[in-house]
């Protein structure tokens, strides 16, 4: 039987294995967000354009493509034609 520490453990070692699966231009731009938000709570956040134009920058998607599919498609990378 699994414990919640080993769990967590194994959550945390996949979520490292994961990560150089994104550019590393992407994880800076979420390291900028996060210093842009600091300790503000979220609804002083949804109005901050600085902080959501660092998250912008994180993901690779197509600017030109509306997509009104989100809920099953998974993120986008670069190098698809």
């Amino acid at each position: 039987m699994t414990t919640r520490r080993g769990f967590l453990s194994g959550l945390a070692a996949a979520g490292l294995a994961a990560q150089p699966m994104f550019r590393e231009s992407a994880i800076k731009s979420l390291f900028r967000a996060n210093a842009i938000a600091g300790h503000r709570p979220a609804t002083s956040l949804a109005d901050d354009e600085s902080y959501w134009a660092e998250i912008q920058r994180a993901f690779d998607s197509d600017r030109t493509m509306i997509n009104l599919n989100n809920g099953g498609c998974s993120p986008t990378r670069g190098d698809d034609p």
